[in-house]
């Protein structure tokens, strides 16, 4: 009998269905993040932006320029509600993903939601050097973008602070996100 439920325990454990939402401000690492920790779980890595890009046949920077953010933010929230179909994968959402179209319960209901927490001085460090591939920074000089991240996070910490687990973006250590998201699945 205790043969039995140790296989059911196992089985069990190699059915476990991970699906992992990685939600912060750009720049904060989701997608370089994303790619190690589902590497290390052996689980599919899914880009929100390249799927998005791959759908619609045209870059992010493309869609808000010629379509606007709101068009821009339906898009996403379909590609979102695609991906929870899914199984077993770990998420690089869209920095505003969680703040629009109730994503941020949409994905808490699907599975695990993870915060990377950075200050806006070390974002707008990592920023600035993209600015011509971030649509929504393109025009701010390094000062402007310090403001204009810390009155973007001011908005978006409410739903980002929703999230299943917050580690700060600065110093994340793979393994350690891994124990912590064991103990919480």
């Amino acid at each position: 009998m205790k043969n039995q439920q140790s296989k059911k325990a196992n089985s069990k454990l190699k059915t476990k269905n991970y699906k992992l939402f990685l939600i912060g401000f750009m720049g904060c690492g989701k997608t370089t993040f994303g790619k190690k920790l589902a590497n290390k779980l052996k689980l599919e890595f899914i880009d929100m932006d390249d799927i998005i890009e791959n759908t619609y046949g045209k870059s992010i920077a493309m869609i808000f320029e010629n379509e606007g953010e709101g068009a821009f933010r339906k898009k996403e929230s379909h590609i979102l509600n695609k991906i929870i179909l899914k199984n077993n994968f770990v998420v690089a959402t869209g920095g505003g993903t969680p703040c629009f179209y109730d994503n941020i319960e949409i994905m808490k209901k699907a599975g695990m939601v993870i915060y990377l927490k950075m200050s806006p001085k070390s974002l707008a460090d990592r920023l600035y050097k993209q600015k011509d591939k971030r649509p929504i920074i393109k025009d701010c000089d390094n000062k402007d973008l310090v403001n204009f991240i810390t009155e973007k996070l001011k908005k978006r910490e409410e739903y980002y602070e929703q999230a299943d687990l917050i580690v700060k973006g600065e110093s994340i250590k793979t393994d350690e996100v891994i124990k912590m998201i064991k103990k919480i699945i």
